[in-house]
Parts: C-alpha cells; sequence; structure tokens
C-alpha cells in the first residue's frame, strides 16, 4: 500500500465524519425550527379569545441537542372592537396573562433567558403592556388595570409541549392550557393591589420567578407592598 493512498483513505473517513455530524446538526436544527398553533385564552372576565400563536427554535443550544425558543409572536381578535391585535418578542419575555379591560388589551410577561438582565431584575418579576392606538406601550406595574390574575397562557419555552400540542392537533383549549401550566404558576392566582412600587437591580432578587415565588411573604397592603400569591389548592408552599 502506498502511503498516499492511505492519507486519501483517512482523509476521506474524516470527511466523512464532518459530513455526519452536519447532516445530524441540521436534522436536530430542522426538527426544532418553529412551531405554530392555536390557543383559548379564558380572560378574567370570562371571556375567551383564541390566539395564533408562533415560536421559532433557533436559540444557543449544546451539540445534538435541539435549539432553544428564540423570536416568537401571537395575535388575537380584540373581543371589544374586532381588530387585530399582535405581541412579538425576541424570547427575553415569556408571556403569562392577557385581560382585556375596557377595550384596552393587557399583556402581563415574565423575563426569561436574558430578560432578568435585559429588564433590570424587576421585583415582583413581572413586566406589563398595554395596547394602545394599535401598539404596546409597557406601563408600571402599579398602574395595570387587572390587578387579580391567574396565568392563562403558555408560558415559558413550549418546546416541552410540542408533542402534546401537536398530539391536541395544534389547538390548545383554555382547560388544556390551565393543566400543563409551570409549578410557578398552577393553581395560584397573582394579586397586584398590594403594590404600589416595583424595584430593579436588585442582583439578589434576579433569579426566575419560581424562586420569588416560593420566597416571597404573604404582605398584605401597606408601603411597598410585594403582591399576594394565593394557593387556591394544597395550601402555600
Amino acid at each position: 500500500m502506498r502511503i498516499g493512498d492511505g492519507r486519501a483513505r483517512v482523509g476521506l473517513r474524516r470527511r466523512g465524519r464532518a459530513c455526519a455530524v452536519l447532516a445530524l446538526t441540521l436534522v436536530v436544527a430542522a426538527c426544532g425550527d418553529r412551531l405554530k398553533w392555536t390557543e383559548d385564552v379564558l380572560l378574567p372576565d370570562g371571556r375567551t379569545v383564541t390566539l395564533t400563536r408562533y415560536q421559532e427554535f433557533k436559540g444557543p443550544h449544546p451539540l445534538f441537542e435541539p435549539p432553544t425558543a428564540s423570536f416568537y409572536w401571537f395575535e388575537f381578535r380584540n373581543p371589544d372592537t374586532g381588530k387585530k391585535v399582535r405581541w412579538e418578542d425576541d424570547r427575553d419575555l415569556a408571556t403569562v396573562a392577557l385581560s382585556v379591560n375596557g377595550g384596552v388589551p393587557e399583556l402581563l410577561t415574565t423575563p426569561q433567558f436574558g430578560g432578568p438582565t435585559r429588564f433590570r431584575c424587576p421585583d415582583p418579576p413581572f413586566i406589563a403592556f398595554q395596547f394602545v392606538n394599535g401598539a404596546w406601550v409597557r406601563v408600571p406595574l402599579q398602574n395595570v388595570a387587572a390587578k387579580v390574575v391567574k396565568a392563562n397562557m403558555t408560558t415559558w419555552n413550549v418546546g416541552y409541549l410540542r408533542p402534546k400540542i401537536e398530539a391536541q392537533g395544534r389547538h390548545l383549549s383554555a382547560d388544556f392550557v390551565a393543566a400543563h401550566l409551570s409549578d410557578a404558576f398552577a393553581g395560584r392566582t397573582i394579586d397586584l393591589t398590594g403594590v404600589d412600587r416595583q424595584r430593579f437591580g436588585d442582583l439578589s432578587r434576579c433569579g426566575p420567578p419560581l424562586d420569588w415565588y416560593w420566597k416571597q411573604p404573604r404582605i398584605d397592603g401597606g408601603s411597598g407592598a410585594l403582591p399576594k400569591v394565593t394557593a387556591e389548592s394544597g395550601g402555600s408552599r
């Protein structure tokens, strides 16, 4: 055997392995590329609106693992005006609760991924928006119209729900959404009536909402009070 032939075969094997790695990476990326579905949202006033939701999965990820969530959007018809309302974000805010108050849509979100740093560690860990004059406008948490809400939307990375979403024919009922909330929101009410200001920049409170829910004391009213988080069943944690 000539040395040149051996080197050629080694080179072919290396190129073959590289091609296999590339192919597997492309397959993994393609499997998690995007997801579109509809979702019924039970509003605090008892009405139901149906969202069309779209989620891309192009975020950072370890080799051979599916990409994480990235850009997403949802849209629906305002039940009071019939006009289309659309929300979109790059992934740093996760949807929590939607309401429509006096014809004005209001969205409560929570930071995720790079959101805690981007939004300076909000405490309580929510960012609120209202849809005014055709655009979403951020509002102080103490100025939200819906002071008492329940999580009524899919929250955080929906990648883990993908098989179930597809099994449901890509339509989620309000009951399904409620039954598949994260532990931070399942069976719990977010009560913002005691919030007169929101704190920012405290790195010790820059953890995920899960930590915030379990660690915060139950405080009723008073200056700088934190929201009451009431467990509806099973007692508080």
